[in-house]
């Protein structure tokens, strides 16, 4: 499996291999799939809603949206690293790899969570990928947690988030048509 964690051209590419072995053997039905994950992972799902509408619905949190704006707000050694050069001599590339670049064929609900005080991935990463949402009218929440960092630790949010993310994949995976709606014990937005 090809895995990488590069934030230059960072590819699902064991998505692409695993998913089909998966769904042969049973252990995945096709049609009822979400997508999840914080950081990197939140990275890797704004990858993916930008690049396929094979996923009923998709939860970033925490993740990178447009590689060019992140680099004004987010450590700049992570793309140094990641693109081996001084970021500004290949912006033409960072742009063509950002998910922010395929906005406009993003069509898959997308739950969008963030710490107000995330200093590895600023919180506007998020704001920025909820507005491209919102302007192309794709179903999509943002929800911002005061006071937190890269991780959700203050016990009430990590509750909301948890209770708000499996309210979010009932809904648009599932289709219960009450839990996407359902108020969460603790609101933050």
């Amino acid at each position: 499996m090809d895995l990488s964690l590069s934030v230059a051209g960072a590819q699902p590419a064991g998505l692409r291999c695993l998913h089909p072995a998966l769904v042969a053997e049973g252990f995945m039905d096709p049609d009822r799939l979400g997508f999840t994950g914080y950081s990197y992972g939140g990275l890797m799902t704004n990858v993916v809603v930008s690049r396929t509408e094979r996923f009923k619905a998709a939860v970033s949190i925490a993740g990178i949206w447009n590689y060019v704006s992140a680099m004004g707000q987010n450590n700049p050694q992570l793309f140094i690293d990641s693109y081996d050069r001084p970021w500004d001599a290949d912006l033409q590339r960072m742009w063509e790899h950002s998910p922010a670049s395929r906005a406009n064929r993003i069509t898959t609900p997308t739950l969008i969570m963030h710490g107000t005080e995330d200093h590895p991935v600023d919180p506007r990463q998020s704001i920025e990928m909820f507005s491209y949402l919102q302007m192309n009218g794709v179903p999509s929440r943002l929800v911002l947690y005061p006071g937190e960092g890269h991780g959700i630790n203050t016990p009430s949010h990590m509750i909301d988030y948890q209770t708000r993310e499996l309210q979010w994949f009932r809904h648009y995976v599932l289709g219960d048509e009450e839990a996407e709606g359902a108020e969460p014990p603790v609101p933050v937005e």
